[in-house]
């Protein structure tokens, strides 16, 4: 069952994302939905996403569903990467291994097959490495944010003057860096 979300949390009334909050068996669904409606309008709508939400990201809360959403992008980014780089990459890199071999063969006239193994063990330890990119990538990912942030609110603080109806706050700094950071789910392409 799902339950309303008080009035005036997301902004506008009506839409599909935070207008309900995910009680019950179809939580996932909900939640994956209320994402990749998040994402669309980040990506497509950025002005119309961020005035909807200002409440929400200049309030004191939410600051762990900004790091979140930020960590699954660059997550889902890292991985689309990764992908990228083993498929085709494993096939220009199998393409240019056998061009090599034969032409070795053909000036020294004896096959390697000791280099096989060498190729084999680069291999292994290229894959693991590139997966083990996609394991840190949480951790990476907020790092990344927490010193962007830290440099961008520095900048704000600097050139801009605090306001009784505008505060500078460095949590809203970082919502606003972790929710922009949505167009990296572009990696897929």
């Amino acid at each position: 069952m799902l339950e309303p979300v008080p009035a005036g949390v997301d902004g506008e009334p009506g839409k599909s994302y935070g207008a309900v909050a995910p009680i019950g068996p179809g939580a996932p669904m909900a939640m994956f939905s209320r994402f990749w409606q998040s994402v669309w309008d980040i990506i497509f709508t950025p002005a119309q996403f961020f005035s909807s939400h200002a409440p929400r990201i200049a309030g004191g809360e939410s600051l762990s569903v900004a790091l979140a959403f930020a960590v699954i992008v660059q997550w889902l980014a890292s991985f689309f990467n990764f992908l990228w780089r083993v498929t085709v990459g494993t096939a220009l890199e199998s393409r240019l291994d056998d061009f090599f071999r034969v032409a070795g063969d053909v000036v020294q006239g004896a096959p390697g097959s000791t280099e096989s193994l060498d190729q084999l063990r680069d291999r292994a330890i290229e894959f693991f490495f590139g997966a083990g990119a996609i394991v840190l990538a949480p951790f990476t990912t907020v790092i990344k944010l927490v010193l962007c942030s830290l440099l961008v609110h520095a900048a704000v603080r600097f050139f801009t003057k605090e306001t009784a109806d505008r505060p500078h706050a460095y949590s809203t700094t970082l919502k606003i860096l972790a929710y922009a950071s949505a167009p990296w789910v572009l990696c897929v392409i």
